[in-house]
């Protein structure tokens, strides 16, 4: 089954059900604070290129890539 983060909600769903490494969570994270305090939105394609970024990660380790 391969995984699909195409919103913020469901890059939280989805740390949050896989084992995401600590290092990528932390690096996400700070990525998508920053963006959201320098004006940023939530819907931005700079958030979905971060959910997508993740995404490959949990389908690499789940061998689906």
């Amino acid at each position: 089954m391969k995984v699909e983060i195409n919103n913020i909600d469901e890059l939280f769903q989805a740390i949050g059900n896989y084992n995401v490494p600590t290092n990528v969570v932390l690096d996400v994270n700070s990525r998508i604070k920053d963006w959201l305090v320098s004006g940023g939105n939530e819907s931005d394609n700079y958030i979905l290129n971060q959910c997508k970024y993740v995404e490959k990660i949990i389908n690499k380790m789940l061998g689906e890539m």
